[in-house]
């Protein structure tokens, strides 16, 4: 071999070895988007340790559902249907909806009733234990039928 032919070869090896070494450190350093928490990561029955209410205005105000004997829990379809039953005392309630979740980890309810409210909850999932947070809820506290601006925070494991 010559010296042109080894200056062409070694110059080929050393592009071939820049290039190997860039796109082995470009897998190594990237990793895949987070989609972060999806409608197949709820499917499944949920059942409620904590759902607390806390009035917006006083802080000191709060009123929590499981602790005062109440039951609320959910249960979630891979289509994105959702049906939720709320239980305390003398009063119970279920309603059925669609929910949705982009990418920042807010959940939407969308009530097959139109008459019912549509919510908008963070969702924080941590194994098999769900906490969701609206901070544009309300509660009667007083239990007057005066509901009040609350931010509700409910913790649910999974069954």
């Amino acid at each position: 071999m010559n010296a042109k032919n080894n200056l062409t070869l070694l110059k080929a090896m050393f592009f071939g070895l820049i290039a190997m070494c860039t796109i082995s450190c470009d897998k190594d350093d990237v990793t895949p988007e987070d989609p972060g928490i999806t409608i197949s990561d709820l499917v499944g029955s949920w059942h409620a340790t904590s759902a607390l209410f806390t009035n917006n205005s006083d802080a000191e105000q709060n009123f929590d559902l499981v602790e005062n004997g109440g039951e609320l829990r959910f249960t979630v379809l891979a289509h994105g249907g959702v049906r939720t039953w709320v239980e305390i005392d003398t009063f119970s309630d279920e309603w059925d909806a669609q929910i949705t979740i982009t990418g920042d980890n807010t959940m939407e309810t969308t009530p097959v009733e139109s008459s019912r409210t549509v919510n908008k909850f963070t969702v924080d999932l941590k194994e098999n234990v769900v906490t969701l947070t609206n901070v544009d809820d309300s509660f009667d506290f007083n239990g007057d039928g005066n509901e009040v601006s609350a931010t509700t925070v409910s913790i649910f494991e999974k069954q």
